[in-house]
């Protein structure tokens, strides 16, 4: 096992260990799990983000554009033309 320095308190510890003995840091191993774990939430958050925002500003106007919605605010029944070659 690789031997690794804690950035705190400048002891050696193994690089699976999940703290330091000495301040209680975690160790390399879980801080770069954390890390990532982090960063796979943010880019889920910004991906539903970019999702909401994208059916807010596009797919809803095209709909009110082509008027499948009643004034009422309830869906119409919409034929759909199959173009014949």
């Amino acid at each position: 096992m690789a031997l690794v320095t804690c950035h705190i308190s400048y002891t050696k510890l193994a690089y699976d260990a999940p703290n330091c003995p000495k301040c209680g840091t975690l160790g390399p191993k879980l801080r770069k799990t954390k890390k990532l774990i982090l960063y796979l939430r943010l880019f889920g958050f910004v991906v539903i983000v970019a999702l909401l925002g994208y059916i807010w500003f596009v797919l809803i106007p095209k709909i009110k554009l082509h008027g499948l919605f009643n004034k009422g605010g309830q869906i119409q029944q919409v034929s759909i033309k199959l173009l014949s070659v």
